[in-house]
């Protein structure tokens, strides 16, 4: 609707290469709404990422490998990134497309060999296996217990120690199974001595907690005063819960900690289907009912950390029509 009449949307424009035969690209999942290269657009087709000649209609392949699903995509600082319900992507300007490497959080620091004592520090990422725990030596131990055990077979874990590199098999073992890291020679400490000077990388992965984010049906930016979060929300597992990136001190669109959800009104089976924006209003339209969320900073534990809350606006309207939800006037 607009000046009073109906009219069609603005830029909508017919791309197709005679040359290419669409059963081979795949069936159309998702486009990125603008250019995201000069003279190009990124589309989703069967299990590919394109980028698109909006003159030609050539079709030139970025990455492979993805699910034939449709999926969201958003701009964060000076990526393109798409999340189709499966799989994390990030595109750069360059036109680089990969998959996204979710950030390793640091779990805990000042942890003794034994394992004992020591300070948590970041929560775990949602979407990622590995995890980081920093040690200080004491000079005559060998063996450095890790906070996991039952460790994932791959990758292999790696080490540091007062500033060198290591990789498992050169300069230390592991106990999968009772996550236990065996250094061939004990680390030393420095004088003066310095905490910390033992970090250990390890994997541990959880499908569930993984894909209660990556199987997020919708996906938007969210921000105000400096804050900018990715808010993803509607699981099979979870309908009414959404989650949110990064916390207020360390903004990254590939960490998502583990404390960061809420659930969108106490109907645990109503799907959140959209999002929108409302001045500092974060929108979320569900099945039959609509709330909003607002961003609040918290100390907790002495570090400044990101909340969303929930509350209801209307619970007999909602959106039972993903990606129908436009902001007029």
């Amino acid at each position: 609707w607009k000046d009073g009449s109906l009219s069609s949307r603005p830029g909508q424009e017919y791309v197709y290469n005679t040359a290419e035969d669409e059963s081979e690209l795949g069936d159309f999942c998702a486009c990125y709404e603008r250019e995201w290269l000069s003279g190009y657009v990124i589309a989703h087709k069967g299990t590919k990422l394109y980028k698109i000649d909006i003159t030609t209609g050539e079709h030139t392949a970025l990455l492979t490998g993805l699910t034939e699903s449709n999926g969201s995509f958003f701009v964060y600082g000076d990526k393109l990134y798409y999340m189709n319900r499966h799989e994390y992507v990030q595109i750069t300007t360059a036109g680089v497309a990969s998959f996204v490497e979710p950030y390793i959080p640091i779990i805990a620091m000042n942890r003794n060999p034994a394992g004992y004592g020591g300070d948590l520090y970041q929560p775990e990422n949602r979407i990622a296996a590995g995890k980081e725990v920093w040690f200080t030596a004491d000079g005559t131990s060998k063996d450095y217990h890790l906070p996991y055990t039952d460790l994932d077979a791959t990758p292999a874990l790696t080490a540091n120690v007062n500033g060198t590199a290591m990789t498992e098999g050169s300069g230390f073992t592991v106990n999968r199974t009772t996550g236990v890291v065996t250094f061939t020679t004990a680390p030393t400490q420095s004088s003066p001595e310095v905490p910390n000077n033992v970090k250990i990388v390890c994997y541990k992965s959880d499908s569930a907690t993984m894909e209660s984010v990556l199987a997020c049906q919708v996906v938007t930016v969210f921000g105000e005063q400096g804050v900018q979060i990715v808010v993803c929300g509607g699981t099979p597992a979870q309908p009414n819960a959404y989650f949110w990136s990064g916390n207020h001190s360390f903004m990254d669109p590939t960490y998502f900690p583990v404390d960061n959800f809420n659930l969108a009104g106490a109907n645990a089976a109503e799907y959140i289907t959209g999002f929108g924006r409302q001045q500092s209003m974060l929108i979320i339209f569900k099945e039959r009912s609509i709330g909003k969320a607002q961003l609040s900073v918290a100390t907790v534990n002495e570090r400044e950390v990101v909340n969303l809350p929930y509350y209801p606006i209307n619970d007999n309207t909602g959106c039972d029509l993903p990606k129908s939800i436009r902001l007029i006037k």
